[in-house]
């Protein structure tokens, strides 16, 4: 007997009792407690998508479970929410010469037998399948976030294992299963244009799901579907410098994707170009420049909005693109890249060290420009990373000012002959008679940069 998917609540089933006689559907229902859905969509997300975070009152999904007669098999049953509850209902062809197609609510012995438990997928992919894989191709493309583009793009997904048999309640709180990008871009140490237009675009990204698994919710992307994404083509930034967001299968960033700006002004255009940083950092929540933990590979995540955050900056001689703290829910995304340079924000070499060195010692406020192009303020301290090995055990070196505003983390990394065991060595109390005039300035005196 085959188990079809068909978008049916029971007051359409009871109605169909009543079809010509030629095609009669009779409504069955087992001993058996009838199966109800109730489902949230985790709010956490941030991803702001056609599925809205809260319960669900309304809305079409697929309640999958293994098969009895073949667990490697999955049945999948579509299930309409109705008034916040979801009813699984299930369609049987006819079977046999003369006999009649049955419609009735899914219940506990349609799934597992009387004292078991079982395992049920939510989801709301829209395809019936036996296998738990499904291929979703250019339907599921990457495209700009609308509430109607994005009918088939937005995946959600949970699972709920081991359900007692005659649980008439099975409640789901489901994840966003792909990605989402945007670009946040400012300016630093250049007057903005008084009414530019963007092009923005990335290249190098994965543009193609290849596939959607039932049971793990996880989305893979296809491997071959490696393009440009144009952002936003000669249009505005919102009020807050950003522009649309993308939904993208999820992937970690490879080969060296590359940002590409272009403003418009009247008949002119500046181009900015820069390559992704390889890293992000872990994010506390409470801020956009509280990390905790170790850098990890930057990553488009499921369930994500991952914000890049950008300065375009104006230097003598060239073009400049500062990758600042992206935001992806927990999540930063440091680094600082450009046409010209091409880096992570951080220390890289012995110019960089002594030029942030004598930086900070002169003024370790907020407010320093020099720091912000290598670090970032947060909680009263500055956060600089080291990126490379920097120096010998014998080299002479400036010192940093010991004064517990600053959290240097070598990333493992060797500098002039100091690891992180003996880090304290590249630290020094300021205590010439210059100390008393270069002090971090308190509030209300006259900031130097």
């Amino acid at each position: 007997m085959r188990l079809n998917q068909f978008v049916l609540p029971i007051a359409i089933g009871l109605a169909l009792s009543a079809c010509s006689e030629k095609d009669p559907v009779v409504q069955t229902q087992a001993d058996s407690q009838p199966i109800a859905l109730s489902a949230s969509i985790d709010e956490g997300s941030q991803t702001s998508t056609r599925v809205t975070s809260g319960t669900i009152e309304e809305g079409t999904y697929y309640l999958s479970f293994a098969n009895q007669n073949n667990p490697d098999e999955l049945k999948s049953v579509q299930t309409l929410f109705e008034n916040s509850i979801g009813y699984p209902w299930v369609y049987e062809e006819a079977s046999g010469e003369g006999g009649n197609p049955q419609s009735y609510a899914l219940n506990w012995n349609n799934v597992t037998t009387q004292g078991k438990s079982a395992t049920f997928y939510l989801d709301n992919v829209n395809t019936e399948t036996t296998s738990p894989t499904i291929t979703l191709g250019e339907e599921y493309k990457a495209s700009e976030y609308d509430a109607e583009a994005n009918e088939k793009n937005d995946i959600v997904w949970d699972v709920v294992e081991n359900v007692p048999y005659n649980t008439e309640n099975i409640s789901f709180t489901l994840t966003h299963r792909m990605s989402r990008v945007r670009v946040e871009i400012g300016y630093e140490g250049v007057e903005p244009p008084a009414d530019p237009t963007y092009t923005v675009t990335l290249s190098g990204i994965k543009t193609t799901p290849a596939d959607f698994n039932r049971t793990t919710g996880t989305v893979t992307p296809d491997d071959n579907s490696t393009d440009t994404i144009t952002l936003l083509e000669e249009g505005v930034l919102t009020d807050e410098g950003y522009t649309p967001s993308w939904i993208l299968p999820p992937q970690q960033v490879a080969d060296n994707p590359e940002l590409i700006v272009v403003v418009h002004e009247g008949n002119e255009t500046t181009t900015y170009k820069g390559v992704l940083p390889d890293w992000m950092f872990p994010n506390s929540g409470d801020g956009k420049n509280e990390f905790v933990g170790e850098p990890v590979n930057l990553e488009f995540e499921a369930g994500k909005l991952l914000t890049i955050r950008v300065l375009l900056v104006e230097e003598v001689g060239k073009r400049e693109i500062l990758f600042l703290p992206a935001v992806v829910e927990n999540w930063e995304n440091i680094g600082e890249l450009g046409q010209i340079i091409s880096r992570q924000l951080g220390i890289y070499d012995a110019d960089d060290w002594e030029e942030v060195v004598d930086a900070y010692n002169k003024n370790s406020s907020e407010s320093n420009a020099t720091l912000k192009r290598f670090g970032t303020y947060s909680g009263g301290k500055w956060t600089i990373y080291v990126f490379d090995y920097i120096g010998d055990a014998d080299d002479t070196f400036t010192r940093f000012k010991n004064n517990n505003a600053l959290n240097l983390n070598l990333s493992g990394y060797t500098v002039f002959g100091k690891t992180a065991s003996n880090i304290t060595d590249l630290f020094d109390e300021y205590t010439s008679s210059e100390d008393e005039e270069t002090q971090t300035p308190t509030e209300g005196q006259e900031e130097q940069s």
